[in-house]
C-alpha cells in the first residue's frame, strides 16, 4: 500500500466514519466504516498508520523534544523543504518551517496556566500546550499531508511531524526545490504583494485559490499557508511580529480583532495593507534567488504534471459510492425551502432528520442562500422514509436548536425525503440565536440534541 493509498484509507474512516466517546480509554475514538475492506485495514495496521493510535504528551517532555526536533534543521533547510512542499513534495514538508521557527524562539519554560481551568481551556498560556494532550499519532500524520501545519503552533503535532521528517531525512533526504516550486513559491508573493488595500486574510486565501497555485482544489489548503507564513512572521505586523522576529506566547496570539476571527496572530491582524515583511522573507527565502524567477510572465508547465504530485494524486480519488445518495425523485429536486425535511446520516446505522422552516432572503457572507433547520425527534437505523417521521422538535439541553444552513440539496449523506409537511406544533419559544453554518455541519452538529449509543 503505497502512501497515496493510505491516505485515502484514511480520508474515507476520517469522512465516513465517525467520532465517539471510549470510557474505557477516556479517548475520542474513530468507528471504522463496515464496507472497509479487511486488508485495507491490515495494511493500515502493518504500514503504522491505523488510526486511533495515541500518544500521551508531558508539556516539559514535549517542548524540549520541539527544540531538540528543530534544531536538526537549519532555517535554510526549512525554507527549501518549505519551497518544496507547494507543489512536488508532500505537504508534511511544510511543517519543517513552523517547527524550526517555534522551537528557535520558543524558550524552555514552566507549565503555567492559561486562565481559569476549564474543560476548554486547561492548556499554557506561554505555547498554548493542553494540559494531558493525548494525540492521534496517524490523525496528525493524515492531515500534516493533507491539509499543512498544524493550527496555532501546536506542539505535540508539530513534534509528531518532525518525527515524520527525520525519518524521511534518513531515507530520502530533505526534497529539492523544482524550478516549478520555486516559480510557485515566487507566484504566490507576487499575488500577496498586489492584493488590493486592506485584503484580508480569508479573502487573499480565495484569491490565491483562484490563481490554483497550489495542487489542491482545498480551501483549508490556502488558508494553511497563509498561516504557516504568518507563525514565521513573513504575514506581520509590528504589534502582533511572529517567532522569526520575536517569541510571541500564546495569550498574546490567542488574541482577536473580534470573535468572528478563527485564525490567531499574526495573521489575526494582518491585511494586504501590512504588506510583506521583507527582512523576514530574505531571511528564510533569500537563499532561493527568487528574483531571478519570472512570476508575472507565461505559467510555465507544471513540473511534476498535477496528477504525479503526491497531493495532487490524492485528490483525484474520489471517495467510493458509499459517499454519495442522490435526491429522492419522490421527494422533488432543487434548493430546500419551507415544509422539506431531509435526512442526515450522522454514522453508520444512525439517521436522523431536519425540518425546513422558511429560507433566507438574505444570502451568508459568501453568497449563498440559507433555509432555517430544526432537528425532529427520532434516531434510525436506516435512511427513514416520509412515513417514519416524528412531528416533534428536538432541541438541546438548553432548549430549541436551530441553524440557517445552506446546501442541504447538494451534501453527501443528506437527502431530501419529504416535502409540503406542516410544521409541528410547539410549546417552547423560538431560540434567540441561530448560527449560521452548512448541511455538512449538521452530521456533527446532532451530537449536542440526540443521545447516540455507542
Amino acid at each position: 500500500m503505497n502512501t497515496v493509498d493510505q491516505l485515502f484509507a484514511l480520508k474515507q474512516i476520517v469522512a465516513l466514519g465517525s467520532n465517539y466517546y471510549d470510557d474505557a480509554t477516556g479517548q475520542h475514538m474513530h468507528r471504522i466504516p463496515s464496507f472497509m475492506a479487511a486488508s485495507t485495514l491490515d495494511e493500515l495496521e502493518k504500514a503504522g498508520r491505523m488510526v486511533n493510535t495515541f500518544e500521551q504528551f508531558d508539556h516539559d517532555k514535549a517542548v524540549a523534544e520541539l527544540k531538540t526536533l528543530s534544531a536538526e534543521w537549519t532555517l535554510q533547510e526549512a525554507a527549501s523543504a518549505f519551497a518544496a512542499s507547494l507543489w512536488s513534495a508532500p505537504w508534511i514538508w511544510r511543517s519543517a518551517l513552523t517547527g524550526k521557527a517555534l522551537g528557535y524562539a520558543m524558550p524552555i519554560h514552566a507549565y503555567e496556566l492559561f486562565s481559569e481551568p476549564t474543560a476548554s481551556e486547561n492548556i499554557c498560556g506561554i505555547c498554548g500546550f493542553h494540559q494531558g494532550s493525548t494525540e492521534d499519532k496517524t490523525l496528525a500524520w493524515y492531515f500534516g499531508m493533507t491539509q499543512g501545519v498544524p493550527i496555532d503552533g501546536h506542539v505535540p503535532e508539530h513534534v509528531i511531524l518532525l518525527r515524520e521528517m527525520r525519518q524521511l531525512r534518513l531515507s530520502s533526504g530533505v526534497p529539492i526545490p523544482t524550478k516549478y516550486d520555486l516559480w510557485t513559491l515566487s507566484a504566490i508573493f507576487d499575488v500577496l504583494r498586489k492584493l488590493p488595500p486592506r485584503t484580508r486574510y480569508s479573502r487573499a486565501a480565495q484569491i490565491l485559490k483562484k490563481a490554483r497555485l497550489l495542487p489542491s482544489n482545498n480551501d483549508y489548503a490556502y488558508q494553511s499557508l497563509l498561516e504557516a507564513l504568518a507563525i514565521v512572521g513573513i504575514l506581520a505586523t509590528p504589534e502582533y511580529p511572529g517567532m522569526l522576529t520575536k517569541f510571541t506566547n500564546y495569550r498574546d496570539r490567542d488574541t482577536r480583532p473580534n470573535i468572528r476571527v478563527e485564525v490567531q496572530a499574526p495573521l489575526a491582524w494582518w491585511d494586504s495593507s501590512c504588506g510583506i515583511q521583507q527582512d523576514v522573507f530574505d531571511a528564510v527565502f533569500g537563499h532561493l534567488h527568487l528574483s531571478v524567477v519570472d512570476a508575472t510572465g507565461k505559467r510555465p508547465t507544471p513540473e511534476p504534471a498535477l496528477a504525479e504530485t503526491l497531493t495532487g494524486a490524492f485528490e483525484r480519488r474520489r471517495t467510493s459510492k458509499h459517499v454519495f445518495t442522490k435526491t429522492s425523485l419522490e421527494a422533488g429536486s432543487g434548493p430546500a425551502q419551507a415544509g422539506d425535511v431531509y435526512a442526515i446520516r450522522v454514522q453508520e446505522g444512525t439517521w436522523v432528520t431536519v425540518y425546513c422552516h422558511e429560507g433566507s432572503t438574505a444570502k451568508n457572507k459568501s453568497g449563498i442562500a440559507r433555509v432555517r433547520c430544526e432537528y425532529l425527534a427520532g434516531v434510525f437505523r436506516n435512511i427513514p422514509s416520509a412515513n417514519d417521521l416524528i412531528l416533534r422538535y428536538q432541541g438541546s439541553r438548553k432548549g430549541r436548536w436551530q441553524m440557517w444552513t445552506s446546501a442541504l440539496d447538494r451534501t453527501p449523506w443528506v437527502r431530501r425525503i419529504a416535502r409540503n409537511v406542516p410544521a409541528p406544533a410547539e410549546d417552547q419559544p423560538k431560540p434567540d440565536k441561530v448560527p449560521d453554518g452548512s448541511a455538512r455541519e449538521l452530521r456533527h452538529l446532532a451530537h449536542w440534541c440526540f443521545n447516540f449509543d455507542d
